[in-house]
């Protein structure tokens, strides 16, 4: 199982160059961006201490987002998001002007630690953390159902849910074990804000070649590159 602080780049060996040709949609994976928790051993505290429950990202994650939605060559017709913030965030901070639906299916896997208990979207709708982006309001929740965070859908229904919708180009903003799990050990790791574009056709979630360089990942634009192409924008 991948650890969520794996930030190095996926294994090129693995990745698929000549995908099915009948693709019925084209998927970008997007890991969160770095995260509180990914980064508390920094600061001397634990990873299951409660204040690192449902955490938002560091200033690096928020540039990491930021960056990936500017470098971002094409504009998907909607976002799937995990319910958790630092994948909704990190969601929000890509500006992309689609429909954004959260899926519960795509939360984090594996792990009980406080950053992946999700919060009541009552809870939610009082972070002035996610409030303070316009789009916020925009999100469609209606699939968590009345009970959330209780119940829920599970990973093995996403896929097929994502095969029933009309969109061709779609992103995913979740976390390392689910994207692993996904793409079924196509690589080996997910680094943080790193897009991983597939093709999903019959036989599943194929990757083709990554949109970055396999060595680098959306830390490495700089804050000036970043701050220029938004002017442009």
């Amino acid at each position: 199982m991948l650890s969520s602080a794996d930030t190095n780049a996926t294994d090129k060996s693995s990745v698929v160059s000549k995908p099915d040709e009948r693709a019925w949609k084209r998927v970008t994976f997007l890991r969160h961006g770095e995260s509180e928790a990914n980064v508390s051993h920094l600061k001397g505290i634990r990873r299951r201490d409660p204040r690192l429950r449902d955490c938002f990202l560091t200033r690096r994650g928020v540039e990491q987002a930021r960056a990936v939605g500017i470098h971002a060559q094409v504009e998907p017709e909607l976002v799937v998001a995990s319910p958790l913030t630092r994948a909704l965030a990190t969601t929000l901070l890509l500006g992309f002007d689609c429909p954004i639906v959260v899926h519960a299916g795509i939360r984090e896997l594996g792990s009980s630690v406080p950053e992946n208990e999700p919060r009541s979207l009552q809870e939610l709708r009082r972070d002035r953390r996610l409030t303070c982006f316009p789009r916020f309001g925009d999100i469609d929740f209606v699939l968590l159902g009345p009970n959330w965070p209780r119940g829920g859908d599970g990973i093995e229904s996403f896929e097929g849910w994502l095969k029933a919708r009309p969109e061709t180009t779609v992103w995913v903003v979740a976390h390392c074990n689910v994207i692993f799990h996904l793409l079924n050990g196509q690589v080996d790791r997910v680094p943080n804000c790193y897009p991983l574009p597939c093709v999903l056709n019959g036989v599943g979630f194929q990757l083709i070649d990554a949109a970055l360089d396999p060595d680098a990942s959306a830390a490495d634009f700089t804050v000036e590159e970043t701050s220029a192409a938004h002017k442009e924008r």
